[in-house]
């Protein structure tokens, strides 16, 4: 699997690479990343296409993320958006896909700087897709 960034003038520290090397308790293997300009999309290629994914599982999201899919990467169809920061999103009904898009957007934040700034980003570290074969650390259906 892989996994790539987009949006405008991105800031990050480690990559990509932390969402898939099974560690989830060390702070040094989180995928941080943050744009003032623009939503952050955090788009994963599970490298060939599903046919039964259920849902996923996506440490450290956050409220506000929208979910959509795709098996091209052209057209994209949404799944919802994230109403809490439970790590589990279930599809309730069973999608095909090869990628799958996090729209982190843009929201106020309080610094530690003082005031409030405006900003699209997150901090998350492993991934994992959910089928009725292949359940790694997702909830049986």
């Amino acid at each position: 699997m892989g996994a790539e960034l987009s949006g405008l003038n991105i800031s990050q520290t480690n990559g990509p690479a932390k969402l898939f090397d099974g560690i989830t308790n060390v702070y040094q293997h989180r995928w941080w990343f943050e744009s003032k300009s623009s939503p952050v999309d955090v788009i994963v290629d599970m490298q060939k296409v599903y046919d039964d994914i259920i849902g996923c599982r996506l440490i450290g999201i956050a409220k506000g993320v929208e979910i959509n899919v795709s098996v091209d990467k052209e057209t994209w169809t949404k799944i919802g958006t994230t109403i809490s920061t439970s790590p589990d999103i279930v599809f309730y009904i069973p999608v095909q896909l090869r990628y799958v898009k996090f729209t982190f957007p843009i929201v106020e934040s309080w610094s530690i700087f003082g005031g409030v700034t405006k900003k699209a980003g997150g901090t998350i570290h492993e991934f994992y897709a959910c089928t009725k074969k292949i359940n790694r650390n997702c909830d049986e259906t």
